[in-house]
């Protein structure tokens, strides 16, 4: 798999960390919403669901916002949005290659991002190395 010129292993990774983001937009769940379901189509990833998209709030302003989620094949796309903070945060795992340069412009538009920052991981072989952490962590092995 190669995306940007990487090769991958299961799949890339990308997270994406919005600031800057008008309140208009980050409280928005129709527009979240939107973002989630027509995404996938656009970079050429299969929906396996819906997006689930739910508003939150507590006692913290800084904790207000939504958290959305829709699956695709073997992955999934993910948006957490603080309203009152200005900020959203965007998950995009696939097996399956995509243009997370793409992906990168076309969320920080939609949500009108002044700043960001992204990582692209490579999710097999960034753990690859040490192997045995993170099948202690899958069986419940924790080292003291």
């Amino acid at each position: 798999m190669n995306v940007n010129g990487n090769d991958y292993g299961f799949g890339p990774h990308l997270m994406l960390n919005c600031f800057g983001c008008p309140k208009e937009r980050t409280s928005d769940i129709k527009l979240i919403s939107r973002l989630l379901n027509e995404f996938p189509a656009m970079v050429g990833l299969e929906r396996i669901s819906p997006p689930y998209v739910y508003k939150f709030s507590n006692a913290d302003p800084e904790e207000k916002g939504i958290s959305g989620v829709c699956l695709i094949t073997r992955g999934h796309i993910s948006i957490h949005t603080f309203s009152d903070g200005d900020r959203a945060f965007i998950d995009v795992f696939s097996h399956k290659d995509f243009d997370a340069n793409f992906a990168t412009d076309h969320f920080k538009g939609a949500l009108g991002a002044k700043s960001h920052d992204a990582k692209l991981l490579n999710r097999e072989f960034e753990y690859k190395e040490d192997i045995s952490a993170v099948m202690n962590l899958v069986t419940g092995d924790v080292p003291a």
